[in-house]
């Protein structure tokens, strides 16, 4: 069922949710900052809210962060802290990759890229 899901068209929420899984460890951290914020002391002190106050902020919290992943994921392919995240693993200095199609250059440099490593396979 969740697979047939994979296969609609992309278009209004589906897009809006998807661009949450994209940037999913920005929202995980500007959530945590935005709410510690909100509730600590050198916030607003928010903390012991009733359920269901601290329910719909959070839920209108996560709809801001969703508008701002949904807007990004517009001009990007990936998040700010995703990006740092592929610096810090593969040593490289940070890049925003950019939405839109790779030149042509760029697709055969990656393929020879590919093809140049050794196979482990013999044949």
């Amino acid at each position: 069922m969740i697979a047939a899901l994979a296969l609609l068209p992309r278009r209004g929420l589906t897009r809006t949710v998807e661009a949450d899984g994209r940037t999913s460890l920005t929202i995980y951290l500007a959530e945590s900052i935005v709410m510690s914020t909100l509730a600590a002391g050198y916030g607003l002190g928010l903390f012991g809210l009733d359920a269901l106050p601290a329910t719909l902020l959070a839920i209108a919290v996560w709809l801001g962060l969703l508008a701002y992943a949904s807007a990004w994921m517009k001009r990007f392919a990936i998040g700010p802290a995703e990006a740092v995240l592929r610096a810090i693993t593969y040593w490289r200095a940070p890049a925003l990759p950019r939405r839109g199609r790779r030149s042509s250059n760029e697709t055969h440099g990656r393929l020879a890229r590919c093809e140049s490593r050794p196979s482990l396979t013999t044949g």
